[in-house]
């Protein structure tokens, strides 16, 4: 009988992103449905993590060029800060960013299997916004039903939604504003803590019942 747990996957991918805008009160944040406006990725941020030991594998990040199409918003730029003219000069074109982003993701996984993501609101947000990238391009990433969000982590311990009062919360380093690394970064430190604490304290209390 194997070893491994039910369930069980090696790596699973951390993935934050900072966007254009987003349609808001919708299940796809990347387009109003009434009128069609679409809004895109200006930057990704991705650590591949080993889900045995939280630590981080590998990690990437990508700014990409505004296109031209999608809707862009002052209230977004004012949380990440990245410009239109920075991500001109800075930035890649969007078929540049997938075949980067694609080949990151390819060294780990198989792209024939479900890739588990882990993140903050990551099957809410950042996943529509990588399917929106890769699928125009007419490119498929299979993602499944296991995933890794520190949104319940912060619900269920402290009452609390927003990245930012749940990194205030854990200790971490205060952002002014929001960078895709960072925030995965710090995503991923929360997910790390939690099992650290969990280990020291719970599961000791546990055993004496």
């Amino acid at each position: 009988m194997s070893a491994k747990p039910l369930g069980y996957f090696r790596y699973c991918l951390a993935c934050d992103c900072e966007t254009s805008g987003l349609a808001f009160g919708q299940i796809d944040p990347t387009v109003e449905e009434n009128t069609g406006v679409t809004y895109q990725a200006v930057s990704f941020a991705f650590i591949v993590v080993d889900t045995e030991t939280l630590e981080e594998v590998d990690e990437l990040y990508v700014e990409i060029k505004w296109n031209g199409e999608s809707k862009w918003t002052s209230e977004a730029e004012k949380i990440h800060g990245l410009s239109k003219a920075y991500l001109e000069k800075n930035g890649l074109d969007e078929k540049d960013a997938v075949c980067e982003i694609a080949e990151f993701i390819l060294k780990y996984f198989d792209p024939n299997k479900n890739i588990p993501l882990l993140g903050h609101n990551v099957v809410s947000f950042d996943r529509y916004f990588l399917f929106h990238l890769f699928n125009k391009f007419g490119l498929n990433l299979q993602f499944g039903s296991r995933h890794i969000d520190t949104l319940p982590i912060g619900f269920t311990l402290f009452n609390l939604f927003h990245s930012d009062q749940i990194f205030d919360k854990f200790g971490l380093e205060k952002r002014t504003q929001h960078n895709a690394l960072q925030d995965i970064r710090h995503t991923l430190k929360i997910i790390q803590m939690a099992r650290a604490l969990w280990e020291a304290y719970v599961i000791p209390e546990l055993e004496k019942i």
